[in-house]
């Protein structure tokens, strides 16, 4: 098996204080093999994923991510020894997911690479790329050159060194947009809105990422060169539940909290997904995706009576909310903004549960699921995340193992972040993160 040299200290034996205070890894590279191939909101640190591999399974077992999100999971079951599934419903993250786990060779992808270079440079007029609003955030020369790489790049025979090129030319989309490069959601940026891109431009960004890209590839191949385990990535939605013989670990990372007001997967992946045609089954349009998500949808009253009943810290969280709602101080406007925030907590939490009853379906007795979480705080009040889930997981034969905290990173955090889409509205930042420890015990 082979390792790079700053990952194997993380695969000796330690002491189990170190072992449980140790879970920042500050100054390690989280960059390592393929796990710096696309940008991708919220991801997993590397290590944080291998250490937790190495206590809770073995070589040659089943690893399932039930988000499986652009596949740091993955990568990490495959480099480590062990077979990997992901389930993971956002089409853009799946592409990426399978490019970081495709063992290809240097040469295939140089050889690939010039006959894009020459049909690229050779093409004087091409089928532009048409979806709702791309003259809003392309200028005229970015759709033309954008559009020319990308009939060169579908030229590729190969499905794998194809999915390879495309997500190359994917790390650079949002860039080449007027949209920030900097943030998640989509905003324009007034600096970029007359930006012109020549030819050279545009395809040297791409080279520039190939070059990067074929370098990680070149060692996530060599790490697995000898093994035979085998990996499956499913799309779709984790609430729903999919054909997969019994696992030995789950590992993975739940959204914090709806979409729309946290992390804006479905927005970030918008204008990549449009370029690279990608879509999902059912779902007229891709813009519509942080819909499918985490309590993307209103919630009925029933189901969010049923969930709430089964965890005390979900009841209290939403006793609160309904004291707040019957506040006669709130507007009328107020009260219905009110009302629809707490549908989103709530409609989350139903998804989740759904989440975790079908991980019980799919994980052997006797193993242990791992959930990396954050309690975020809604109208002032910190929901206690890895709390409900431990009380929710309780209900389908998980017992609670153990908590562990680990800091969130960041040079510049602010205090105060804006939770909403209102003017004004903020909540403290989340400094934390849980790792919740389960093991189902029937």
């Amino acid at each position: 098996m082979s390792l790079e040299l700053d990952e194997k200290q993380y695969l000796t034996e330690e002491k189990i204080s170190s072992w449980a205070d140790e879970w920042t890894f500050k100054g390690s590279n989280i960059g390592t093999y393929t796990h710096k191939i696309h940008r991708y909101p919220a991801m997993f640190i590397p290590q944080l994923v291998r250490k937790l591999l190495n206590e809770y399974s073995s070589e040659n077992e089943t690893i399932l991510d039930v988000f499986n999100g652009s596949g740091s999971t993955s990568v990490e079951a495959l480099i480590t020894g062990r077979n990997t599934i992901g389930i993971e419903i956002n089409p853009l993250a799946n592409l990426i997911a399978e490019v970081k786990t495709a063992a290809l060779k240097s040469n295939d992808i140089s050889v690939a690479f010039a006959k894009i270079k020459t049909d690229y440079l050779q093409t004087q007029s091409v089928k532009l790329a048409s979806f709702e609003r791309i003259e809003f955030w392309f200028t005229d020369s970015v759709i033309f050159n954008l559009s020319k790489l990308k009939a060169a790049i579908l030229k590729i025979g190969s499905s794998e060194l194809k999915n390879f090129f495309l997500i190359c030319l994917s790390e650079n989309i949002r860039e080449l947009s007027v949209c920030r490069h900097t943030g998640f959601k989509m905003h324009r940026d007034p600096k970029k809105i007359d930006k012109q891109y020549t030819s050279d431009e545009v395809f040297g960004r791409f080279g520039k990422s190939v070059e990067k890209n074929m370098i990680a590839v070149s060692k996530f191949s060599a790490a697995v060169e000898h093994q035979k385990n085998e990996k499956r990535l499913i799309q779709g939605s984790s609430t729903k539940r999919f054909e997969i013989d019994p696992v030995d670990f789950i590992l993975t990372s739940p959204p914090y909290g709806d979409s729309r007001t946290t992390v804006a997967y479905g927005q970030f992946s918008r204008l990549c997904s449009q370029w690279l045609d990608l879509n999902i089954h059912g779902l007229n349009n891709i813009a519509n995706l942080d819909k499918e998500l985490l309590g993307g949808k209103v919630g009925l009253e029933q189901s969010i009576n049923e969930v709430a009943a089964k965890s005390d810290t979900l009841q209290s969280a939403l006793a609160y909310y309904a004291q707040m709602l019957a506040s006669d101080k709130l507007l009328v406007s107020e009260s219905k903004k009110l009302a629809s925030r707490i549908n989103d907590v709530a409609s989350f939490y139903v998804d989740l549960d759904k989440t975790i009853a079908n991980s019980a379906y799919y994980l052997k007795n006797g193993r242990h699921f791992v959930l990396v979480t954050g309690s975020r705080v809604v109208k002032m009040y910190k929901l206690h995340t890895d709390i409900i889930i431990a009380e929710l997981a309780e209900h389908y034969g998980f017992k609670l193992s153990a908590i562990f905290y680990r800091n969130i990173e960041n040079k510049r955090m602010p205090r105060f972040v804006s939770a909403t889409n209102i003017v004004g509205e903020k909540a403290p930042t989340m400094t934390k993160e849980s790792i919740v420890v389960l093991r189902k015990v029937n």
